[in-house]
């Protein structure tokens, strides 16, 4: 069944976990080898330097002013189910909340000490993965990407602070 991702706000979003899998997935179709792959991705069986990942993936949110989409009515039919060794046809229909014509903005943030090249080696290969579909990957997928755009040059939000507590542990 598809469902769709919704915050604890009920705000719909794509997890960095999914982008991630989506880039690394289409890593893994170009380079064919788990070990080139955590290089760049990272791996718990890879050498030291490559166990964690090289960029990090945040969640991605819909972006306020796709004024042309947003919430839509989806159904998924589920139209066969097994009774023992018989195959049953029965729909099913189970509706639910998906969006339609939404623009989504991306984070992608280099560790330190990551290259420019290793960045944009993976944003690469997540605009790939993204053209060739997002979600439950039947057929093209639920979602493709359609206009790869609007690069933010600057990061959306930047602080520099400092946590102060009670003094019981210290700042």
């Amino acid at each position: 069944m598809l469902l769709p991702a919704f915050d604890n706000l009920g705000i719909p979003y794509i997890p960095s976990s999914t982008l991630r899998g989506v880039a690394r997935a289409q890593a893994l179709r170009e380079l064919k080898s788990e070990i080139e792959v955590a290089k760049y991705f990272g791996s718990l069986k890879a050498e030291k330097a490559n166990q964690a990942g090289k960029i990090i993936f945040l969640d991605a949110y819909p972006l306020p002013e796709s004024k042309k989409g947003g919430l839509a009515l989806d159904i998924v039919n589920n139209l066969w189910s097994w009774d023992g060794n018989s195959l049953k046809y029965k729909p099913n229909p189970n509706t639910f909340f998906s969006l339609q014509g939404v623009s989504f903005l991306i984070g992608l943030r280099p560790r330190d000490g990551v290259s420019f090249e290793i960045l944009e080696q993976v944003k690469n290969w997540l605009i790939c993965g993204l053209n060739q579909g997002l979600g439950s990957q039947v057929n093209a997928g639920y979602g493709v990407l359609v206009e790869p755009q609007k690069q933010v040059e600057h990061g959306f939000f930047s602080v520099e602070f400092t946590v102060q507590g009670q003094l019981i542990h210290g700042s």
